[in-house]
């Protein structure tokens, strides 16, 4: 089975995630949720690049380890996946902007606006991995997994 690579909103316009998310919200890096629209299509082995939608930053890359499942006890994100944390800037405001994903085949901004998580290319995970790298600080104790299967231009 074929990875796949997904844009996924942590917070939401109305509920922002705060500048210290790994610590004020350190549930996001085990388990993410998927609002009330049906099971998303994510499965395990895929990435999800994490973006804080009230402040259009890419903030992060998890893996995704179980199947969703409705079981969250929220109802307004019912569905939840465990996911493992790859490579994640600590801070928000040292987090690259969604633009850096944004090409000429497509305007992030404007994608993603309704939606939780969006299939992404291969070059656009590519492009947002980049960004996360360059904002990478092992003094900040940004995070950057030393697991196996996970490639980046850190380790």
């Amino acid at each position: 089975m074929e990875r796949r690579y997904w844009l996924k909103s942590v917070g939401s316009s109305d509920d922002q995630q705060a500048d210290d998310w790994p610590d004020s919200a350190p549930q996001e890096l085990t388990e993410v949720h998927f609002p009330d629209k049906g099971k998303p299509s994510v499965r395990p082995g895929d990435y999800l690049v994490y973006y804080a939608s009230g402040q259009q930053r890419i903030i992060g890359i998890v893996e995704v380890n179980t199947l969703p499942s409705e079981d969250s006890g929220d109802a307004r994100w019912p569905w939840r996946c465990e996911v493992r944390p790859h490579l994640v800037i600590r801070r928000i405001h040292r987090s690259p902007s969604l633009d850096v994903m944004s090409g000429p085949e497509r305007n992030f901004r404007q994608s993603v606006s309704q939606q939780s998580q969006i299939e992404i290319t291969d070059e656009q995970y590519l492009r947002g991995r980049a960004a996360l790298e360059q904002a990478f600080d092992s003094h900040a104790k940004d995070i950057c997994s030393t697991w196996p299967w996970f490639q980046t231009n850190l380790t």
